[in-house]
């Protein structure tokens, strides 16, 4: 059986020292963003049902973020408690007809409840979608926690994520962007290769069908993309990663504007 009071206690330890008298508004809106998060990934999971699959949501990382966010609920439900001076214990599963709508119920929830009520309505709501969506709730907030309890204030951001893009044919620049944008000390995810220059590369068939899904999985990898484009030049399959990186939310750079700066 999993120990709740074990886990608060460690976050109770961990909110001490890394964000010492939190007010209870800040998880309080942590409990609304990440209803939200889950909602999101709810509706791709509605939306597949009826259209199906959308490459943007691959069924691997829509799985593992439905995790994160069942998990992200539950730590910030155990942050408010401890802010509220509550016992965290999670109430039995409550749901809806269908895992979108319990989630719009969790949302509905976080944003219009407080105090105990709160906490034993969220918690219900939440597992009851977690349920719905197929996660094991002990499974996603032990991953949770753990993930979260090795987090600290004073340690350096993460290094930005860039994905390259552009045509194949501009090999010496890719290879150029790639040792600067290392330099500036950003993880690079790079082409696989060039095939323009790479005799007997499949550019039309199957694999390159193939080596573009794979760059959209990069770029969903990516906090941002760097188009590499010489002259200014951007190509059919670079304007559809463009479009897919910004429908997306990442930042867009274009390594010809940076040069001239």
């Amino acid at each position: 059986m999993f120990d709740w009071a074990k886990l608060q206690a460690e976050h109770r330890e961990w909110l001490a020292r890394e964000f010492p008298v939190q007010p209870v508004d800040v998880p309080h809106a942590g409990l609304v963003e990440e209803a939200g998060e889950l909602l999101h990934c709810a509706l791709a999971y509605r939306r597949a049902e009826i259209w199906g699959s959308d490459p943007r949501y691959p069924p691997v990382k829509l799985r593992a973020d439905t995790v994160d966010a069942v998990g992200d609920c539950c730590i910030y439900c155990v942050s408010y408690c401890n802010s509220a001076g509550i016992a965290f214990s999670p109430a039995e599963p409550s749901l809806c007809s269908t895992p979108l709508r319990t989630c719009m119920q969790l949302v509905r929830i976080a944003a219009s409840c407080e105090g105990r009520s709160l906490v034993r309505l969220y918690s219900g709501a939440l597992q009851g979608a977690a349920c719905q969506l197929g996660v094991d709730f002990e499974s996603a907030v032990a991953s949770t926690w753990g993930r979260v309890a090795r987090r600290r204030r004073d340690r350096p951001p993460k290094p930005t994520k860039v994905c390259l893009c552009g045509s194949s044919r501009f090999a010496e620049s890719h290879v150029a962007a790639l040792r600067e944008e290392t330099l500036a000390g950003r993880i690079v995810l790079p082409m696989g290769g060039f095939g323009h220059r790479e005799p007997g590369f499949d550019m039309d068939g199957p694999v390159k069908r193939m080596l573009d899904e794979l760059h959209l999985r990069k770029i969903d990898e990516a906090d941002e993309i760097l188009v590499v484009d010489d002259g200014g030049y951007v190509g059919e399959s670079t304007r559809r990663e463009i479009a897919y990186a910004e429908a997306s939310g990442k930042r867009v750079r274009y390594r010809s504007k940076e040069l001239c700066e």
